[in-house]
This record gives C-alpha cells, sequence and structure tokens, in this order.
C-alpha cells in the first residue's frame, strides 16, 4: 500500500474520530480527577504538573486488550515502541527519539533496566499484574538517576482488592497462540494479598520463532495501625522462546531462556501534611542464549543481580511549599560469560520543592548520584506552569540528565582470533543531555481538550560500538553528539461515557552533530487514534497507528519503510464479570518491519473470555 493511500485512510479515520463536538455542550456528572505519582515521586493532580505525564489506568489496558505493555503504548504521543516479531519476541521503546537504553523503565518505582545490558523486554512483562502505567516524558534524573535521560515509564502494580475477587482469562489466536491467566485477592481485617499467574504458548509467525512464558506474582499488606502499612511484593517469571535472527543472517538453532525473581519489602508511614516511605528490594534475572549452528556455535550465561535500598520523605512546609527528600543505594552484579563479574554500586540523594502559587505551579530539583565505576552526577531540574485563564495553561521545562554505561559496554570481551573481536571501553563517560520543553494544554469544555509540547534534548558523549578495524576489530567508544528536537500533539474527546476517542501526532528531527546524517530507527512522524464505542453491554475498541520510514543505519544508507496499522477488539458482556471477545491486529496485513530484517507478523485474530467473580 502506498504512502499516500496509507495517509489518506489515517485523515479519514482522524475526521471520523477527532472531530470534536460543540464547544457549549458538558457531559452530565462530575469528572474525577487524575492522580499520578512519576512525575514528583509523590500522588499529584496530573492537571497541575508542569511537565508530561500519560495516564494509562486498568480498564483502558482490559478494553484495549493489550498483550504486553509494547502494544498498550503504541500510539502513544513521544513513544516509539520497537518490536523484532511477533509473540515472545523482545520489545523494547524509546521516548522523544531516544534509546532504549536512554529511557528509565520502573515497576512500582523499582528499576527494571538490567544492569548488564540497560534494556528490559517489555513483552515479557504480563499486563495481569499491572494496575496502571504512567509515562513522564523528559529528562527525569532530577529524581531517578541514570538511564531516565529521556524519561520514565512506571509500572503500578494491581490493588489489593477488599472484598473477595477471583479474575480469570483464556484466548486461542492465530500463529496457534494461547494466553491463560487468573489470579485471587482479599482483605482480611488488617490483612490483605493478591496472587496470581499467566502463561503463554504460541507457534510463532516464522520459522523458529516459537515461545513459552510463564508468570507468578503475589502482594500482601499488613495495616500496622496509626497511619502505617507495611507491604511485600515477589514474584517470577519464566521465557523459552526461539530466537530466528534477521532474514539476512538467520539462526534457525537459536534459542533464549530467561529467567527473573524479585522481591520487596516496604513500610510507609502517611499523614495530612506528608508521608514517609521505605523499601528494600531484591532482584535476579538470568539470561542464557544458546545457538548450536555448527559454523559458529554460541553458548552464553548472564547473569544479574540487584539490592536496593530507598528512603522517601515528602511533606508540606509552610502551605506552599511540598518539599520531598530522598537517599538511596543500589548494588549491582553481573557475572556473565563475555563480561567477567563486577559489582558496581551507587549512593544518591534528592531533594524537590514544589511551589503552588495558585495560578503558577513551580517544580524544583536535583540529584547527587555517586558511582564506583564513572563517579558522581549532579542533575537539577526547573520546571513551571502557569495558569493564563481557565482554560488554557503554559508549560515551561528545563533539565539535564544522563545514562550510564552498561557492564557491557564496559566490560565485552568477545575475541574472535588474536586482535579480532568486540570489546567494551572501562574508560567510557555517561551520556548526558539538556533538555528545553514548552507546551500549551487547553480545555475547549470538559470533553474535549489539547496538548501540545515543543522539546529540544541536546546529547554528548553518546556510546557506540565502532568498527575500528574493517570487518575484524570493534570496541564502544563516546564519539557523538546529537540534538533531537520535535513537536507532541494530543487530543482528547469524551463525547458521552460510552464513546471517547484520542489523537496524537509527533513529530520528530534528529541529528548526529558530527556526520549531519539523521539517527537510525527515529521516524519523522508518528500518528495515533483511539476510538472505544460502549453500548448495551457491546464494547468495541478501535485503534490506528501510522509510522513514516526511518534510515536503518547510522550512514543513512539502508531504511524500513513506512507502515499503517489498524487494529479491533468487539467484546460483549454477557453479564456482570463476563466477557467474550473477538480481536484482530494489523487488519490490513502489512508486510513491514520496524527494525530491519525482522518482518513483524501479517494479520492475526484471536477470540477470548475474561470473567471476574
Amino acid at each position: 500500500m502506498g504512502r499516500i493511500i496509507k495517509m489518506l485512510i489515517l485523515a479519514g479515520l482522524a475526521a471520523g474520530t477527532a472531530i470534536p463536538p460543540a464547544f457549549g455542550a458538558e457531559p452530565a456528572g462530575a469528572e474525577l480527577e487524575e492522580i499520578v505519582i512519576t512525575a514528583t515521586r509523590t500522588p499529584e493532580p496530573a492537571d497541575k504538573l508542569p511537565v508530561v505525564v500519560n495516564y494509562l489506568d486498568r480498564p483502558v489496558i482490559e478494553t484495549s486488550g493489550a498483550a504486553n505493555l509494547g502494544e498498550l503504548l503504541g500510539g502513544t504521543a513521544g513513544v516509539t515502541v520497537k518490536s523484532q516479531g511477533g509473540p515472545g519476541s523482545q520489545v523494547s521503546l524509546g521516548l522523544r527519539g531516544s534509546t532504549s537504553e536512554q529511557a528509565l523503565l520502573l515497576i512500582d518505582g523499582r528499576p527494571l533496566n538490567l544492569p548488564a545490558s540497560g534494556l528490559f523486554d517489555l513483552g515479557l512483562f504480563p499486563m495481569e499484574l499491572v494496575e496502571r502505567v504512567e509515562v513522564l516524558r523528559g529528562p527525569a534524573s532530577a529524581i531517578y538517576g541514570a538511564n531516565a535521560l529521556s524519561g520514565v515509564v512506571n509500572l503500578i502494580t494491581r490493588r489489593i482488592p477488599a472484598d473477595p475477587e477471583f479474575a480469570t482469562n483464556l484466548s486461542f489466536g492465530t500463529f496457534d497462540t494461547w494466553r491463560a491467566g487468573a489470579s485471587f485477592g482479599r482483605t482480611v481485617g488488617r490483612f490483605g494479598y493478591l496472587v496470581g499467574g499467566s502463561g503463554l504458548q504460541s507457534g510463532g509467525d516464522r520459522e523458529n520463532s516459537a515461545a513459552r512464558e510463564e508468570h507468578l506474582f503475589g502482594k500482601a499488606s499488613l495495616n500496622l495501625g496509626d497511619n502505617a502499612e507495611l507491604t511485600l511484593s515477589l514474584g517470577s517469571d519464566f521465557q523459552v522462546s526461539e530466537v530466528p535472527g534477521p532474514t539476512a543472517f538467520p539462526s534457525p538453532l537459536a534459542e533464549q531462556r530467561t529467567e527473573e525473581e524479585w522481591q520487596e519489602l516496604g513500610y510507609r508511614f502517611y499523614r495530612d501534611a506528608g508521608e514517609f516511605q521505605a523499601r528494600l528490594y531484591r532482584r535476579r534475572n538470568r539470561l542464557h542464549y544458546r545457538n548450536p549452528d555448527p559454523g559458529w556455535p554460541v553458548d552464553t550465561i548472564t547473569r544479574n543481580r540487584q539490592d536496593g535500598l530507598e528512603i522517601q520523605n515528602s511533606s508540606l512546609v509552610a502551605e506552599r511549599h511540598q518539599l520531598t527528600f530522598g537517599a538511596g543505594y543500589l548494588a549491582d552484579r553481573v557475572d556473565g560469560d563475555a563480561t567477567g563479574q563486577h559489582e558496581p554500586d551507587s549512593r544518591n540523594l534528592y531533594l524537590q520543592d514544589q511551589i503552588d502559587l495558585g495560578r503558577l505551579n513551580l517544580l524544583l530539583g536535583g540529584r547527587y548520584d555517586d558511582h564506583s565505576v564513572f563517579g558522581s552526577e549532579f542533575s537539577p531540574r526547573l520546571a513551571g506552569r502557569v495558569a493564563l485563564n481557565e482554560r488554557t495553561a503554559l508549560r515551561l521545562a528545563f533539565g539535564r540528565s544522563y545514562r550510564a554505561p552498561t557492564v557491557n559496554e564496559l566490560y565485552w570481551f568477545e575475541e574472535w582470533w588474536p586482535g579480532a573481536g568486540s570489546f567494551g571501553n572501562a574508560g567510557l563517560r555517561p551520556e548526558k543531555g539538556t533538555s528545553y520543553e514548552a507546551g500549551l494544554d487547553h480545555n475547549f469544555n470538559r470533553r474535549v481538550s489539547l496538548r501540545t509540547t515543543y522539546f529540544q534534548n541536546e546529547v554528548k558523549d553518546l556510546i557506540s560500538w565502532v568498527e575500528v578495524v574493517p570487518w575484524t576489530r570493534y570496541e564502544t567508544m563516546n564519539i557523538g553528539r546529537a540534538r533531537i528536537s520535535g513537536l507532541e500533539t494530543e487530543l482528547r474527546w469524551e463525547a458521552s461515557p460510552g464513546l471517547r476517542f484520542t489523537a496524537s501526532h509527533t513529530r520528530l528531527d534528529t541529528r548526529d552533530r558530527q556526520t549531519g546524517k539523521e539517527l537510525p530507527y527515529r521516524p519523522g512522524q508518528e500518528f495515533g487514534l483511539t476510538g472505544e464505542i460502549a453500548v448495551r453491554g457491546w464494547n468495541l475498541y478501535l485503534k490506528a497507528g501510522y509510522r513514516d520510514p526511518a534510515w536503518a543505519d547510522p550512514a543513512n544508507t539502508r531504511k524500513v519503510e513506512d507502515h499503517l496499522l489498524l487494529g479491533a477488539r468487539l467484546a460483549r458482556q454477557v453479564r456482570p464479570g463476563l466477557e467474550f471477545f473477538l480481536q484482530g491486529e494489523n487488519l490490513l496485513n502489512e508486510n513491514y518491519e520496524i527494525l530491519s530484517g525482522y518482518p513483524m507478523p501479517g494479520a492475526s485474530f484471536g477470540i477470548g473470555i475474561n470473567a471476574r467473580f
């Protein structure tokens, strides 16, 4: 399908779903205020923040039918999802033109990026565990430290129900893909718990792409009285996925096995003027990649471990100042066949002041990190929001952030023969970014809102694998400077309680300051549309996404082509708590790639059932 035809289809969808009603009409009933945590590490109304946060709650997750976080966030302004294929394939994301390593992923505020690679596979995380997802776009090292150069994605886990609740789901679809999950929770007196699990089995969409996953999780809370609570969270994830490799260099025998387990103990004491939090967590991750190809056999194991301690206190001072102070310690350990054993650690302190002056809201903060390998970093942030009138607000923000070198980039050692191979560099410096943004929020009425944001990020000391000797020797180096700028636009329209639409557009301009070339895998434009229609027990969810062509290499010689994706989910609630659904992805059967050499699945369909008792 040609690019012009795709744009005409998208324009037609936009005309049908994103035209606001007459501005004089108002919906009946009061609108619930959106409270978010990620922007400031404290609960705050989303419409008062001077920074950009997207909020996707449990009803949105269930209505969309998203199988993983990548599917859920696809089409969100400023978010570029990258996938290597169908079910079980690795999924990552970038924020505002960043690499996946430059975006920090969290679960309940705990880091998910692996110390070995700086990545985390979004396809591995079960959506059954997620209550809501918050996406903070823009520099966030001032409160989160390393790897928050372009923003933060925070997965907030399910609440423990007050009354006994059992939920289950089962679905079957194309590529012989089965999904199933169940959870049960309740509160008895001061004690509450939630336990659950989910699984996936798929035959794959191409040769050697089958996958199997198993996920278990649990959460318990104990009310200690006097506004204090103790919580325990734990879980395990297991995945065996065949790895087909790129079409140019297939790996028909390769397989990767991922095992992960995590535990977290938390304490919270809350009061009218603020709260105190403390937590201790541990995480273990084991990756085993095996390719018994007789021409070049590979069998490597990488073990990641993280132990962390965090404390935070937030207090209201002089009625207009919300002061937040925090400190933390993180100990990483990586034991890999290609890196050896390394145990970097870091300490941090941060301070933040939220100032409410009525029509003017200010956010001031900074964080000091001391790392055992690359030394210390200070990351400031300054942001403000001023209400120009009852409907319109102006946002301005400035911040500095950084991305720490990974253990692989520092210590990788893969010698093919004397003098040839891939080698890390223990002298790498962190990547550093300086970001500016300005935005405008306007509410036409309580049904229709528009948000637009211009941003610019100057990044230096970019880390890259450099071909030192043609075809035979590669090393990591700080070689680059880049300028990333863009414009994000988001339109929301809630026509009625059962009819709502969103539209988003991201315009991105990226440039390597040394070569003048565009950065790879950064499409110039992305469009996203979603619509939900609910009436008399029926629910229809529609989504469309368009992505411009993007260069597939730093030299700008190869491209991945543009593509338009359409999806839909039709659900029927036969009685309260029982739903049947039919879902389709890539309904136009587009032949496309997001990453060069990794073809994405064609049209796929699934049927299933969700039940809650």
